[in-house]
């Protein structure tokens, strides 16, 4: 998938599958929420990216947004430019986990790259600075399985996930 999705070009239009959340729906209100935490693999960035750009767009919507994005290597990140780009909002932010590692010339200027994967630490660290949050999760099957599993371990009522499939 990450493949074709590097062949697309910006304006061109994709279908996407989700989110999902048990319920069936979830919708986007701005400022519902502090932080929203966006916990993506590979190709699920790009879902994650639209709703950032969107909140990013809104001069009224102070909602933060914290990204945690896997990766094997810097060179499989997908929309890294943009995502670059967002970062350079007040309330964005963006840690790649490269689960290969990396060498610190990969790295771009402000870029955050941690080597491993998302760990229940990571989130921890992100949800002790508010209460008032939703989590985002978009990745394969199984991703989206064992991140569910880590945010209620650390706490997460079912109500502050939201699952894209």
């Amino acid at each position: 998938m990450s493949s074709v999705i590097r062949q697309w070009a910006l304006g061109d239009i994709c279908f996407w599958r989700g989110p999902y959340n048990g319920a069936g729906s979830w919708t986007y209100q701005p400022n519902r929420v502090k932080i929203i935490i966006m916990i993506c693999m590979g190709t699920g960035i790009a879902p994650m990216f639209a709703l950032a750009r969107s909140i990013t767009e809104n001069e009224d919507d102070e909602t933060c947004v914290r990204i945690l994005y896997a990766s094997r290597t810097p060179g499989e990140i997908v929309l890294r430019k943009h995502v670059r780009e967002l970062c350079k909002f007040w309330n964005v932010a963006c840690t790649h986990f490269l689960s290969e590692g990396f060498n610190e010339a990969d790295k771009k200027f402000d870029e955050i790259f941690v080597h491993g994967r998302i760990r229940a630490e990571n989130i921890a660290e992100v949800y002790r600075q508010t209460g008032n949050l939703e989590t985002l999760v978009c990745g394969s099957d199984e991703f989206n399985a064992s991140m569910k599993d880590t945010l209620l371990s650390i706490g997460a009522s079912e109500e502050e996930i939201i699952i894209f499939s």
